[in-house]
C-alpha cells in the first residue's frame, strides 16, 4: 500500500469513527511494514490484516478485532489493546512492551518469542496460547486465564500472576524468579525445572502440579495445596511451606535446609524420602 492509499484508508477510519457507526471494516488489508505510529484502530475491523512488521508503537487498538491477523515482527509496544480480541492471531516475535491489554482476548495466539516487559494484562484471556520463549518479565497478569498456555522458556521474573488461572499450563524450564503467582490455580500444571526462588506462591492450588527439579529456594508457599504433586528433586532451601497441603506429595529427593519451614502434617515416610543439606 502506497502512503497516498494510507492517507485516504487513515481519513476513511477517522470518519467512520466519527459518525460513530460501529466496527469499522478492514478486514484483510495489507498494512505490512508500513509506519502506524500512534495511529487510531480502536473499534476497527482488522480481521484477517496483515500488520507484519508493522510500527505501531502507541497506536490506539482498543477495542479491535484482530482475529487471525499476522502481527509477526510488528512493534506495538506502549499501545492500547484494551479489550481487542487477537484469537488465533500470528505474534511471533512481536514487541507489546508496556502495552495496555486488560480484557483482551489472544485464545489460541501465537505469541512465541515475544516480548511483553512490563505489558498490561489483567483479565485476559491467553488460553491455547503459544507464549514459548517470551519475556513477560515484571508483566501484570492478574485474574487473568492461562489454561493449557505453552510458556516454555520464558522469562516471568517478577511477574504478577495474582488469582491468574493457569491449569495444566505448560511452565517448564520457565523463569519465574520473584514472581507473585498469589492464590494462582496452577492445578495440573508442568512446572518442571522451572526458576520459582523468591516468588510467592502463597495460598496457590498446585494440585497434581509436576515440580519435579524445580528450584524454590526461598520460596513463599504458606497456605498451597500440593496434593499429588510431583516434587521430585525440587530444591526446597530456605522456602517457607507452613500451613501446605502434602497429601499424596512425592517428595522423593527433594532439597531442605534448616532455613526450611515445612508444615507440621508431613509424614515422616515424605521426610524420610528427602536431603538434608548443610
Amino acid at each position: 500500500m502506497n502512503s497516498t492509499r494510507l492517507r485516504h484508508l487513515m481519513s476513511r477510519v477517522a470518519r467512520l469513527e466519527r459518525r460513530g457507526s460501529g466496527l469499522i471494516d478492514l478486514k484483510g488489508v495489507d498494512l505490512s511494514g508500513r509506519d502506524l505510529k500512534g495511529k487510531n484502530f480502536s473499534k476497527t475491523d482488522l480481521t484477517g490484516a496483515d500488520l507484519s512488521n508493522a510500527d505501531l508503537i502507541g497506536a490506539n487498538l482498543a477495542g479491535a478485532n484482530l482475529t487471525g491477523a499476522d502481527l509477526s515482527k510488528a512493534n506495538i509496544s506502549d499501545a492500547d489493546l484494551t479489550g481487542a480480541d487477537l484469537t488465533n492471531a500470528v505474534c511471533p516475535q512481536v514487541n507489546l512492551n508496556r502495552a495496555k491489554m486488560r480484557q483482551s482476548k489472544l485464545v489460541g495466539a501465537n505469541l512465541s518469542a515475544a516480548k511483553l516487559i512490563e505489558a498490561v494484562l489483567t483479565e485476559a484471556d491467553l488460553s491455547l496460547a503459544n507464549l514459548t520463549y517470551v519475556d513477560m518479565s515484571e508483566a501484570v497478569v492478574v485474574q487473568a486465564t492461562l489454561s493449557s498456555a505453552n510458556l516454555t522458556g520464558s522469562d516471568l521474573s517478577r511477574a504478577n500472576f495474582t488469582n491468574s488461572t493457569l491449569t495444566n499450563a505448560t511452565l517448564s524450564e520457565t523463569g519465574l524468579v520473584g514472581a507473585t503467582l498469589t492464590s494462582a490455580n496452577l492445578a495440573g500444571a508442568n512446572l518442571k525445572d522451572a526458576l520459582l526462588s523468591e516468588a510467592d506462591l502463597g495460598g496457590a492450588d498446585l494440585t497434581k502440579a509436576n515440580l519435579s527439579g524445580a528450584d524454590l529456594t526461598d520460596a513463599y508457599m504458606r497456605g498451597a495445596k500440593l496434593i499429588n504433586a510431583n516434587l521430585t528433586g525440587a530444591d526446597l532451601q530456605g522456602a517457607t511451606l507452613t500451613r501446605v497441603v502434602l497429601i499424596g506429595a512425592d517428595l522423593t529427593g527433594a532439597k531442605y535446609n534448616d532455613q526450611t519451614k515445612l508444615p507440621f502434617t508431613i509424614t515422616h515416610a515424605q521426610l524420610d524420602s528427602m536431603i538434608k543439606t548443610p
